[in-house]
């Protein structure tokens, strides 16, 4: 009962994202910040669908949609470093929502682990979200800087199989100190997703440490992301137009292309190789985005 709950809410954020999007599209049309973030998206569109169709494809491997996205947006410059949070996680939330859709029934995780583990990630999605809105170009760029480099520390120790990662226990849920341990994370990286630290990669490390099983672990990984997102930071970020609006449209349509594809035909591939090499690069991109910031501080002293 509660999983099919569950799948309605995914089904339902979904529906939200859409449909506040369409509101803040037709408010804001007509502007010329409007005007000129569409000519720019469109600039972009082909690459940003390459880019939406990868990454979604390998978020289904629990790499997460923000790593790729990032390296992608960031080398092929085709979004600009302001909108990048913004675009990342409302682009991600309608593919994200899919995904949870089709993998909670997957999974025999005990109810209570994974409620609070979902109530915690949308908590902290909600009440740091507006952070984002008041942040200037040299906040976000140090902030996705490190946030990035945070990120590639958890892939890299998911990727190795370090503290029993990839060969995780066998329970499907959490009780005591342990599960005190994983609400409390679930609650501060659900926060982080808002500066562009994915979810995916720390919370299964946290929760394979932890002793839960891999699928439990991705149960809670799709379900909390696609909740915090839908009903977390998206609706927040969305009111902030501070996102690529065609980025985001390729994101939805052609990483829930991804998704699909990666459900119906991938689902077991080996990504481990895969998972380092996006790791390393994730540590490059994020120190592109300090040395960025580091360059604009210089630029704005002079």
């Amino acid at each position: 009962m509660v999983i099919t709950v569950l799948r309605v809410l995914a089904l339902l954020g979904a529906v939200l994202t859409l449909v506040l999007l369409a509101m803040y599209y037709k408010k804001s049309k007509d502007t010329e910040r409007s005007r000129e973030n569409l000519e720019f998206g469109k600039k972009h569109a082909v690459y940003n669908a390459v880019v939406a169709l990868v990454a979604n494809f390998l978020d289904v491997e629990g790499i997460g949609t923000h790593a790729v996205n990032a390296i992608g947006f960031k080398l092929g410059k085709s979004v600009e470093d302001m909108n990048m949070p913004g675009t990342m996680n409302i682009g991600a939330t309608v593919p994200c929502c899919l995904a949870a859709f089709l993998f909670y029934p997957m999974a025999n995780t005990d109810i209570l682990t994974l409620v609070l583990m979902i109530v915690a990630a949308v908590a902290g999605a909600f009440l740091l979200s507006g952070i984002i809105g008041k942040l200037n170009m040299l906040g976000i760029r140090l902030l996705m800087g490190v946030g990035l480099i945070i990120m590639s520390v958890f892939m890299l120790i998911r990727a190795f199989g370090l503290g029993n990662v990839e060969f995780a226990g066998d329970a499907v849920g959490l009780t005591g100190a342990k599960l005190v341990i994983a609400v409390a994370c679930s609650f501060i990286f659900g926060g982080l997703m808002n500066i562009g630290v994915g979810y995916y990669a720390p919370i299964l490390a946290i929760c394979s440490m932890l002793g839960l099983d891999v699928a439990s672990s991705m149960s809670i990984m799709f379900g909390a992301c696609a909740m915090l997102m839908a009903f977390g930071n998206a609706p927040k970020l969305i009111k902030t137009g501070k996102f690529d609006m065609v980025a985001v449209g390729t994101q939805i349509i052609f990483g829930s292309i991804g998704v699909a594809v990666a459900y119906l035909f991938v689902k077991s591939l080996p990504m481990h190789v895969v998972a380092i090499v996006v790791a390393f690069a994730v540590v490059i991109t994020g120190i592109l985005f300090v040395k960025d910031y580091f360059g604009g501080l210089k630029a704005a002293k002079r």
